[in-house]
Order: structure tokens, then sequence, then C-alpha cells
């Protein structure tokens, strides 16, 4: 089902051009680096509590997680062409119907918490695209990105354009995130992600304990919107710009 893309070229400004490419075996220390200083800079995001109280054993419970991810999925990421260096990663996997819930082996209860978001996530998404029929969707646990393009839509809004053509190309007609701040939630829905029927669902600070994610309360990411796309079959092949 994985399917082989060239490279999809933004310039975002005369002197500065990224492109995004699928992520080979070589990058997968840079992609997880970049995750690890993610759960660093927003650990109660991941359930585990306030900087000076994190546990080793619960990054590295983590990290083991989303390195099954990198093995299994192809993932894209986002490069600075002057350097090559590896600036943003979307953390998208194929989940298909029988698969079941995903598992995190080893960490603590504070662990545990972020797979609970993984799980409200995933299960909201499937009641979301309402059809039994899809043998699979594409999810993504979100796009990370380095600390100086954290805040720049347009990398964010380029590598929802090219996970779209991803999973038109592999015949996946519906996608989904978890879209965090309302800047972001307005582009995605300019993308045509729309909210999930028959219900929106949303992650406020007043609801959260309601769907038992009560730990993201102490987070700076809420609201959180689940927003899916549906996407049309009778497509053509994407055309995608090499990069030279």
């Amino acid at each position: 089902m994985l399917c082989m893309y060239g490279v999809y070229t933004m310039e975002v400004t005369t002197a500065v051009v990224y492109y995004i490419r699928p992520l080979q075996y070589d990058d997968h220390v840079q992609a997880l680096e970049l995750i690890r200083s993610e759960i660093y800079r927003n650990p109660e995001f991941f359930g585990l509590g306030s900087g000076s109280i994190i546990l080793i054993s619960d990054v590295n419970a983590l990290m083991a997680f989303f390195d099954r991810l990198l093995k299994k999925n192809e993932i894209f990421g986002c490069y600075a062409c002057r350097t090559d260096c590896l600036v943003g990663v979307d953390m998208t996997y194929i989940h298909f119907y029988n698969d079941g819930p995903m598992e995190m082996s080893g960490g603590s209860v504070a662990v545990q918490n972020y797979l609970k978001y993984v799980k409200f996530v995933q299960r909201n998404l499937w009641h979301g695209c309402r059809s039994t029929k899809k043998v699979c969707i594409l999810i993504s646990l979100g796009i990370f990105l380095k600390h100086e393009i954290r805040c720049n839509i347009e990398f964010i809004e380029n590598m929802l354009i090219l996970r779209e053509k991803y999973a038109r190309s592999c015949k996946i007609t519906f996608i989904g995130q978890a879209f965090s701040g309302e800047e972001i939630q307005e582009m995605a829905e300019k993308l045509k992600y729309r909210d999930l029927r028959p219900s929106k669902v949303e992650i406020t600070t007043q609801n959260a304990e309601d769907y038992d994610l009560g730990h993201l309360r102490d987070t700076d990411m809420l609201p959180i919107k689940l927003l899916g796309a549906t996407l049309m079959t009778h497509t053509h092949t994407p055309i995608i710009h090499t990069h030279p």
C-alpha cells in the first residue's frame, strides 16, 4: 500500500527553500530527536507532568512507541534545502478497521494518559468517517516542528496538502487529526477538514475530564478539535515537483 513519491518543494522566502519527502531509514535518528525535544517542551500534553518530575523511563516508553510507528509507516519529513536538516515530521499512520486500538508497553500511569488520548482520537475518527465499508483510514498524531518554524502556518499547510496526496495515492478515502489552536483549525477547515459527524468532537478545559483526558487541562494545547476530510476516489495521479 505504500507509494513512492518524488519531492515536494516549497519556497517560504526568496532565500530559504524547504522540501518534503518520505523519511529514509537514515533519517529516523533525526526524527526521533525532534520528537523527543517536543516531549520535553510540552511534557504535560504527553501525560508526563511538569518538567522537574519527568521520568526517563516514561520518555523512553514514548520514544519506543514513536520508533515503532516510524518503522511501520511511510512518514513525511520537511527538510531545509541548504543543510538537508530535518525540521518537521508528520507522524501519520495507516490504521485498518480490524487492527484494534494501539497499545504502548512500559512506562507509568502518566504514559498511559497519552495512550488514552491516542485511542480517543482513533476511536472518534473511525466513528466520524461514517462508513463501515472503509478498510483503513490515515491518522496523524500531529506535525512535529523545530522551534524556529513551529508557528509557521505555511509549513503545516504544505504538509497537510502532501498528506492528502499520499492518502489518495494509497486509495485511502478518509484522513483525520486532532488540531490545536484556532489559526491551525481555520487553516485545516480551508483544506476541507470538517467537524466529525454525527457530533462535533472538541476537547476543552471544561469537558476534558468527561473524556477521561483531565491531564490535558494543564497544557496550552486546548481547545483541541478532531477534524476529518473525506477524499474523492476518482482523482488523477498527483504531480509532485522534484527537488533539483
